[in-house]
């Protein structure tokens, strides 16, 4: 259950059903999943297990739909692992959940002010802080 393919495939299958316009299927088989992630969250003490069992719950939420649960979980991978590219990623990501899906600038805007400065990845810095002038003034 802690191999890479195993998270891949608990996400196809909520997509799969999500495409076919399954939304019930969709649902049922994402609860079965989060349920799945978040035992693997309270019992694995391996670091890449905990990032991918995180990252694979934030993208079972936006595949069903529920930005705002996504954007806390990518949020919080994001202040767990702060040196990792997949922290950094689900940073970004969170920040542009936030503000484009739940029209949430400020916690946009301190996401980006959290990526520019504590991201490991000089092109990930700058990608944050060119969000934080464009917030700034007005665009996008």
């Amino acid at each position: 259950p802690t191999h890479p393919r195993a998270f891949e495939a608990a996400l196809r299958v909520v997509r799969h059903h999500a495409r076919r316009g399954e939304a019930e299927l969709a649902r049922t088989e994402a609860r079965h999943a989060l349920d799945r992630m978040d035992d693997l969250i309270a019992t694995q003490h391996d670091d890449t297990v905990q990032q991918w069992a995180r990252r694979t719950r934030a993208e079972l939420l936006i595949a069903t739909g529920n930005a705002a649960g996504a954007c806390d979980a990518l949020a919080e991978l994001w202040r767990r692992y702060p040196g990792t590219p997949l922290g950094t990623d689900a940073g970004l990501k969170a920040a542009g959940i936030a503000e484009t899906e739940l029209g949430n600038r400020e916690r946009a805007a301190g996401l980006y002010r959290e990526l520019s400065v504590g991201a490991r990845d000089p092109e990930s810095r700058k990608r944050a802080q060119a969000a934080l002038e464009r917030l700034a003034s007005g665009q996008g």
